[in-house]
């Protein structure tokens, strides 16, 4: 972990990204200790913490009252609104993953 944080400060836009789903399978107790870790060592990175919280609002909600700054959320788009709305609240941002427009699975639509 330590190269990995050294190794990010040479950039100015780079994020520490949790894997997709981490809420479900390492729990937000976890997350938020892994994010006072950050801030006691390299707090320059706590607000670089990025949570893919998959489908789930309330692993979004969790993130934002653990003081995540950076989610992402791929669920419906009505629900994705009050969850920006709550991050704008929170100093936080909530965030679509990108999904190319580009199919790999069928390239002979190019």
């Amino acid at each position: 972990m330590e190269a990995v944080i050294q190794g990010g400060n040479q950039l100015d836009h780079s994020l520490l990204c949790l894997p997709p789903h981490a809420p479900s399978y390492m729990g937000m107790g976890i997350i938020w200790g892994f994010l006072a870790y950050l801030k006691e060592h390299h707090p320059a990175w706590a607000d670089r913490l990025a949570v893919d919280c998959g489908e789930e609002a309330g692993y979004v909600m969790g993130a934002l009252r653990h003081e995540i700054k950076i989610c992402f959320f791929k669920g419906a788009p009505e629900v994705f609104e009050k969850l920006q709305d709550m991050g704008l609240q929170k100093g936080a941002v909530i965030y679509a993953p990108f999904i190319s427009p580009i199919d790999p699975i069928n390239c002979s639509t190019l």
